[in-house]
């Protein structure tokens, strides 16, 4: 489903979707990355326009980051923001 433009919504500017995934791996891989126990992992917090589904920012973590303060750096007051992981 392609999501609508601003018009059809009726919202005043354009959805920006902000989410982030963790890519873990062994700890000997990453080892300036430790994450939980034997494992190490990064974490990549994206900003995609909903219109397009193209990224606008991202920003690359270790995985223990927490989510709050970066998709807070991630916020552009250009959109309306929601984060798909709630």
């Amino acid at each position: 489903m392609q999501p609508r433009n601003t018009a059809e919504t009726g919202f005043p500017k354009e959805l920006l979707l902000i989410d982030s995934t963790t890519m873990t791996v062994g700890k000997t891989r990453l080892p300036w990355a430790p994450y939980h126990g034997e494992r190490a992992a990064v974490k990549l917090h994206v900003a995609l326009q909903a219109q397009t589904m193209q990224p606008l920012q991202v920003t690359e973590t270790v995985g223990s980051k927490h989510d709050g303060p970066v998709c807070e750096s991630l916020e552009n007051t250009a959109f309306i923001v929601g984060n798909k992981g709630e």
